[in-house]
C-alpha cells in the first residue's frame, strides 16, 4: 500500500511540474514561448537556402485589461539563406503569411496578410528610399517577422495555440516555414491565477461543509447513546456526552443504521482530489473528438429551446 501511495505521490508530482512548466504570459517584459515545426500543408521549398529557420518566438500580452486593444503580439527571429522575394512578376502573387489561433478545436483568430508588411531585417534597419514601403525584397541573413492576435476574452490560465504559415509568391506556392506556438495568457496583476483562484477556496469550502455534514449525521445517529439511565442528573449529562461523542467519533451507529449503510459517504481525500482534478483538467488544452462536440452542441441546443420564452398569445 505504501509503494503504491509514492507512485501516486510521484506521478502527481511529475504532472504538477509539466503543468507549471507551460507559459504563461503577463503584460511586463516579453518572454520567450515554446513553438514547433508543423506539417507543411502545400509544396514545401525543395532549395533549403530560401526556407525560414525559425531561431526563436517571442510573446507578450498587450493591454490585458482593455478589451478594445486586448491582443496577443508574437514576434519570431531567424535567418534565411537567399533573397525573400515578396513579389512575383511572373505570378502576380505576393508572399504570404498565414495566421491561425485556436484553443482546443475552437477557433479564436484567421488572418491572411503579405509577409511583408510585418517583415524586418537585422538591426540597425535601413532607411527605407523613394516610395518603399516595406524591406522586400529581403537579403539573405538574419530577419524577423511579427504578428498581433486580438483576444476578445482574456483567455487567462487557457493554452492558446497559433499556427504560423508562411509560402512564396510562387505558383504552386512553396511552403517557406510553419511554426505551432503555444501560450498560456496570464492577465490578473492582483492574483497570478486571477477568477482561478475560487478554485482554492472552493474546495477548502467544500471540504468543511462536507466535515460539517458527516459531523451532524454521526452526532445525530449517535443522540440516543445513554439515554433511560438513573443516577445524578448533572453526571448523567456528562456521562450522556460522553457516550454520544465516543459513538459518533467511533461510527458504531452507522453499522446499525440501514438508512446510513445505503448512503455512499465519500471520504475528504475523494472530496479533494475529485476538485482538484476537476479544476485540472479544466486548465489543460484536451482536443475531444469531433463527435463529442456535436453532442454538446445538440444538447446546448435542446436546453436552449426549454429555456426559449413562453408564447403570450395577442
Amino acid at each position: 500500500m505504501s509503494g503504491a501511495t509514492s507512485l501516486q505521490r510521484v506521478v502527481f508530482s511529475h504532472f504538477l511540474l509539466s503543468v507549471l512548466a507551460l507559459l504563461t504570459l503577463s503584460s511586463a517584459q516579453p518572454v520567450a514561448v515554446p513553438y514547433s515545426y508543423c506539417a507543411p500543408s502545400t509544396v514545401t521549398e525543395p532549395n533549403p537556402l530560401k526556407r525560414v529557420n525559425v531561431t526563436g518566438v517571442y510573446g507578450q500580452l498587450y493591454h490585458p485589461n482593455d478589451p478594445s486593444t486586448r491582443a496577443l503580439k508574437l514576434a519570431a527571429f531567424g535567418e534565411i539563406g537567399d533573397i525573400l522575394e515578396g513579389y512575383s512578376n511572373q505570378t502576380g502573387y505576393l508572399a504570404t503569411l498565414f495566421t491561425s489561433t485556436n484553443y482546443l478545436t475552437f477557433s479564436v483568430f484567421d488572418n491572411t496578410s503579405s509577409l511583408c508588411e510585418s517583415l524586418r531585417p537585422s538591426s540597425p534597419l535601413p532607411a527605407l528610399t523613394g516610395n518603399e514601403t516595406n524591406y522586400c525584397p529581403l537579403p539573405a541573413g538574419q530577419l524577423a517577422f511579427g504578428l498581433s492576435i486580438p483576444l476578445n476574452t482574456p483567455y487567462s490560465l487557457k493554452t492558446l495555440v497559433t499556427q504560423i504559415r508562411i509560402v512564396d509568391s510562387s505558383s504552386p506556392a512553396h511552403e517557406l516555414t510553419c511554426l505551432e506556438v503555444a501560450v498560456t495568457p496570464m492577465t490578473s496583476e492582483r492574483h497570478p491565477y486571477g477568477a482561478w483562484v475560487g478554485i482554492f477556496w472552493g474546495t477548502i469550502m467544500l471540504a468543511l461543509s462536507y466535515w460539517l455534514v458527516i459531523g451532524v449525521a454521526r452526532i445525530s445517529a449517535a443522540w440516543d447513546r445513554g439515554l433511560g439511565r438513573s443516577g445524578n442528573p448533572w453526571w448523567l449529562k456528562v456521562e450522556r456526552t460522553g457516550f454520544v461523542l465516543a459513538s459518533a467519533l467511533s461510527g458504531e451507529k452507522f453499522s446499525v443504521s440501514p438508512a446510513l449503510l445505503r448512503f455512499a459517504t465519500p471520504s475528504t481525500r475523494d472530496v479533494i482530489l475529485t476538485t482538484q482534478w476537476c479544476a485540472t483538467l479544466g486548465m489543460i488544452a484536451v482536443e475531444w473528438p469531433d463527435f463529442a462536440y456535436q453532442l454538446v452542441n445538440a444538447i446546448v441546443d435542446h436546453l436552449e429551446e426549454l429555456e426559449s420564452a413562453v408564447f403570450e398569445p395577442i
